[in-house]
């Protein structure tokens, strides 16, 4: 796997603008330092965040043609909030294009935009560096050092507040997400 990062980031230079370019790398860079901390492998949350956002400026049809060719089911905000579609095909783009069987990576690239109920220690590993690496917030970095759990809480809501003053659509899975891991940390 370790010989994959070359190819993947050549890959990406080509295909992502300069400034998706260098977010894949500050991702990877905030993700395989969390990863240290919560003794995640490097090596696969390195591969998963550099992948995270390969088929991010896809066109939408292209994004479209992908869903068809790999059989993806779109829930109705799926259908509706064509910015969520990148994540699925991106999964498979990493499936496809680079061997990835590994299903831990795969499901850290599909759930990093809404997060999810059920989440590994990788996807919310994904899902906070992706938001910390747009909006650098001291404050999340922090808490995620200290706790994942309580850290995709303190993202989720983020982006929900987000959603909520644009009047924009909010998935299902962030709102499962945001609701299954305020119980986890309430149990506690």
């Amino acid at each position: 796997m370790e010989k994959l990062v070359p190819q993947i980031k050549s890959f990406l230079k080509e295909s992502l603008s300069p400034y998706r370019f260098q977010h894949s790398l500050t991702v990877a860079n905030i993700s395989v330092e969390l990863a240290k901390k919560h003794k995640v492998s490097s090596e696969k949350t390195e591969i998963a965040a550099l992948l995270h956002d390969c088929a991010k400026e896809m066109p939408l049809e292209n994004l479209l043609k992908n869903v068809s060719i790999y059989n993806i089911e779109l829930d109705s905000i799926q259908k509706r909030i064509p910015q969520l579609l990148h994540a699925l095909v991106g999964a498979k783009i990493a499936a496809t294009k680079f061997n990835i069987k590994d299903k831990n990576i795969l499901s850290a690239i599909e759930k990093h935009t809404t997060g999810h109920e059920v989440m590994t220690n990788l996807d919310k590993i994904i899902y906070i560096s992706d938001y910390l690496a747009s909006k650098v917030s001291d404050k999340i970095k922090n808490i995620a050092v200290a706790n994942l759990d309580s850290a995709v809480i303190e993202v989720a809501a983020k982006i929900i507040t987000l959603q909520l003053k644009k009047n924009s659509l909010i998935h299902n899975n962030t709102i499962k997400c945001w609701n299954k891991h305020v119980e986890k940390i309430s149990s506690i």
